[in-house]
């Protein structure tokens, strides 16, 4: 199954082919009125007016085609970028479950009294600070994601550094959480 932004990639490519096709067509045509008219085949005022209507489309199938061009970049952009968000998401709610059961299983052993509560607390509190730790890795390996992505210039510049702000922030508030 595809998802949103493959669907974008994939109709933007067709797309792209049928400007190009239409394309060569016209560059095809352009190339026929041109020998038409070196052999005389045609009058120059009508040569001049078909020249001008195909230059004036080859303009705009060439303009069509950057555009398309444009269109799949960004949805490729928008692909990477998703898939690092949802692997960083997956990973985050992984990490959560995990903390969230131990937590749960320090509380059961205070409630059936094998541990103390200050016990329980410094269990919890090391079960917190090894998922922040595990959280501060989960950010560092979306940002290396994030690099990689825009040395293979998958990503733009601005795209880039919007989001490395964001997870240099992110990484800065569990350093906070952390102390």
């Amino acid at each position: 199954m595809i998802n949103e932004q493959q669907a974008e990639v994939r109709i933007a490519q067709v797309r792209k082919q049928g400007i190009a096709t239409n394309l060569q067509t016209v560059k095809t045509q352009l190339a026929d009125l041109r020998e038409a008219y070196a052999q005389r085949k045609i009058e120059e005022t009508e040569f001049r007016q078909r020249e001008r209507d195909l230059m004036t489309q080859s303009s705009d199938l060439s303009r069509q085609l950057i555009e398309q061009e444009l269109q799949i970049r960004q949805a490729l952009q928008q692909e990477i970028l998703g898939q690092i968000e949802r692997r960083m998401a997956a990973a985050t709610a992984k990490q959560q479950q995990g903390e969230n059961a131990a937590v749960q299983a320090i509380r059961q052993q205070q409630l059936a009294r094998v541990i103390t509560e200050q016990q329980a607390e410094v269990q919890i509190s090391q079960v917190r600070k090894q998922s922040l730790q595990k959280n501060l890795q989960a950010v560092q390996a979306q940002l290396n994601e994030l690099r990689k992505a825009y040395q293979e210039r998958k990503i733009t510049e601005l795209e880039f550094r919007q989001r490395e702000r964001d997870l240099i922030t992110q990484a800065s508030d569990v350093y906070r959480d952390w102390e």
